[in-house]
């Protein structure tokens, strides 16, 4: 008698191994699972974490449908001024949200409304509040006043802080981890010496674009908060190179570093020579190409930086002028000891075809590429053969100028798990 044959679906599996596979698929694959199946949605509703509301906003009704379906978000981004009926239903139900973001000025709260939503959101450790330029500090800083426990704001591209404000600011929120104040050009010293004096937990700050505060009084910072695990420099306008290795010596000396920004005009080797000596572990580094001006560091200089931290994960560079005729050859062999990498940007006045080959060839966890070249163009018969090994970790490459039909299939051929190329606008992205 023949043996019963027996069928077997994914679905037998226990709900805690299928959680195990859901968690590694992103999310336009989580949205194409739940709806193969309803067995599948409950799974799907517990694994996201982030949901985004833009206008119109939905009901009360939804909102409440919304929040006991998705129980388990933690992270919620609001595309509206008009913001209270949302932090209503949140502070209703049972979310344990840890992150909220509000791409707009909170300016519909009024102060009896303010008042209503205190002690409602005690376990809310990030804030990120963009754009409120019809909102003052001092709104913003009644704002704040609802999140007791806030460890991390980003500012970013606000525009509206001053020195006042980031007094006030660092008194109402004394366990401040993390800060973002990129483009806040009104911030002189006295707001780095309020974060220095009054924020003793602070880890990581982002100062792009602060063009006020001074070199001397930026290295007192960093000697009085040497526990910094991210750092985002401002620009000094300040001319001799020599003045920066003073810089460079504060920066070593905070040991738990993990990233660091610059601007490109701003560095020398001398300069990069002294970071390398470091005794941090850098995890990423980055060399923003915008800004204009003179690069003073050359390729050995960046060899010697990128050489001393071999477990970089994410990388933005740009390389030295239109002179060094082969700093795409040096910079396909610098790839090949970062094999940790997961993102890097290369820009470049010259054409950077080899560094592409390398990237496919010897990161076998690279994510994401973008290269941008001023010169030449990215064609099939401009770069060296192919590597024979292909790499099944990149999901995007992102190119300028844009390459020619061949190349592209030569890319689908050598990534197999790539999804999209892209071509950039050359003088879109801040060369």
């Amino acid at each position: 008698m023949a043996a019963k044959r027996t069928t077997f679906s994914i679905l037998d599996f226990p709900s805690d191994l299928l959680l195990l596979i859901l968690n590694r698929l992103d999310q336009n694959d989580l949205r194409s699972i739940s709806l193969a199946s309803k067995s599948f949605r409950p799974l799907t509703n517990q694994i996201v974490r982030k949901l985004t509301f833009s206008k119109p906003l939905p009901t009360d009704r939804a909102f409440r449908k919304i929040f006991t379906q998705f129980f388990s978000v933690d992270e919620i981004t609001i595309h509206s001024t008009r913001v209270g009926r949302t932090l209503e239903a949140i502070s209703s139900s049972r979310l344990d949200l840890k992150t909220l973001r509000i791409q707009g000025c909170p300016s519909s709260l009024k102060q009896n409304h303010v008042l209503s939503l205190r002690g409602r959101f005690e376990k809310l450790k990030a804030l990120n509040l963009r754009w409120f330029a019809n909102a003052g500090v001092d709104q913003i800083i009644e704002f704040i006043q609802l999140f007791p426990a806030l460890e991390e704001l980003d500012f970013s591209s606000s525009g509206q802080w001053n020195d006042v404000g980031i007094e006030r600011l660092t008194l109402e929120v004394p366990n401040l981890r993390k800060i973002n104040l990129a483009g806040n050009m009104g911030l002189t010293d006295r707001s780095l010496n309020a974060l220095a004096v009054n924020c003793a937990n602070l880890e990581y700050v982002n100062f792009k674009r602060c063009g006020n505060l001074t070199l001397q009084c930026f290295c007192t910072f960093l000697s009085k908060r040497q526990n910094l695990r991210s750092l985002d420099l401002p620009t000094f306008f300040t001319s001799p190179q020599t003045l920066f290795l003073s810089l460079a010596e504060s920066i070593s000396s905070c040991k738990n570093l993990g990233h660091f920004s610059t601007n490109r005009r701003m560095i020398g080797d001398e300069f990069l020579s002294v970071i390398a000596k470091s005794p941090s572990s850098l995890t990423s580094f980055t060399i923003n190409p915008g800004g204009g001006g003179c690069i003073y560091y050359t390729m050995e200089g960046l060899s010697t930086v990128l050489c001393a931290f071999p477990c970089l994960t994410r990388l933005v560079v740009c390389l030295p002028s239109y002179w060094y005729s082969s700093q795409d050859a040096q910079m396909s062999e610098l790839v090949k000891s970062l094999p940790d990498l997961t993102d890097i940007t290369v820009t470049s006045y010259r054409p950077i075809n080899e560094t592409l080959l390398s990237l496919i060839e010897n990161c076998p966890v690279l994510k994401y590429i973008t290269l941008r070249s001023d010169t030449g163009y990215i064609t099939s018969h401009c770069v060296a053969p192919p590597p024979t090994r292909k790499n099944y970790s990149i999901e995007r490459i992102s190119l300028y100028p844009e390459p020619d039909t061949l190349l592209k299939t030569t890319l689908e051929w050598l990534c197999p798990s790539l999804k999209k190329i892209t071509f950039l606008d050359f003088y879109k992205n801040n060369f």
